[in-house]
């Protein structure tokens, strides 16, 4: 049997953080608590746990917001202010 993933969006995450810096604590701390409240992953098999899946998306974020800390830091790195 073949089962197909549909792709889900954090609608109201990407609205609140959209046009936001992500590096401010505020606003990453409340996109947070909208994410939380927002992701509602179900239980079928073969799938991870929900909790498991939560805590993924939860990670994949924090990871994100690393991952543009560090390319914006290299961009500003590259270069030199006379």
């Amino acid at each position: 049997m073949l089962m197909f993933c549909s792709q889900i969006h954090a609608s109201n995450t990407e609205s609140y953080v959209n046009g936001k810096n992500l590096f401010d604590s505020k606003v990453f701390s409340t996109a947070l608590k909208i994410l939380d409240a927002e992701l509602q992953p179900d239980h079928v098999l073969p799938d991870a746990s929900p909790e498991y899946r939560k805590g993924l998306a939860t990670a994949l974020f924090y990871k994100v917001r690393v991952l543009l800390y560090l390319a914006l830091e290299s961009f500003c790195n590259s270069y030199v202010l006379l």
